[in-house]
């Protein structure tokens, strides 16, 4: 499978808006969630322009979710490793449930409980990547127009969902 060439501008704003997300999960002093929104939005650009033309055959699509597990998963699993000392069956954030759910990345949407709570995204972003080649292959030929509806739509669907008040 051949790649395009990462986009540095894009790139390095992914890196201020991982950084305002990190600066709000240790201060809540401002409005730092937005920098999700962004991420999650200059990802999705950076996916579709790098594997957006892919072709979608069984061997595609699982080098594309194996690349995409190596890059997320290792951090989100040695976390966990480390909070196993949490582990408390009375408290259902520190469950043995929660801790399935978190290995699983099962937090969202599927299920509250998860041990990180800012792990939720992780669990998006992985249910993302699971329907992507398919949303990549239903759009690769399609209209601006039939583009820019898909995205409203998805933007309507992510405030309704109100993710935010997750993390």
């Amino acid at each position: 499978m051949t790649t395009r060439k990462d986009i540095a501008a894009l790139t390095s704003l992914r890196g201020i808006a991982a950084l305002a997300v990190l600066i709000y999960h240790s201060t809540f002093s401002f409005r730092g969630y937005l920098g999700v929104d962004l991420f999650f939005l200059l990802s999705g650009f950076v996916l579709a322009h790098v594997y957006g033309r892919m072709e979608l055959s069984r061997q595609t699509y699982c080098g594309f979710l194996k690349a995409r597990f190596a890059r997320i998963y290792p951090v989100h699993f040695l976390t966990l490793v480390l909070m196993l000392p949490l582990l408390n069956n009375t408290n259902p954030l520190f469950s043995t449930g929660g801790l399935i759910s978190s290995l699983f990345l099962l937090q969202a949407p599927w299920h509250s409980a998860c041990w990180n709570l800012a792990s939720w995204s992780i669990s998006a972003e992985w249910h993302a990547y699971l329907v992507f080649p398919v949303i990549a292959l239903l759009f690769r030929n399609r209209s601006n127009r039939m583009l820019l509806a898909a995205l409203i739509a998805c933007a309507l669907t992510h405030r309704c969902y109100g993710c935010h008040g997750r993390s």
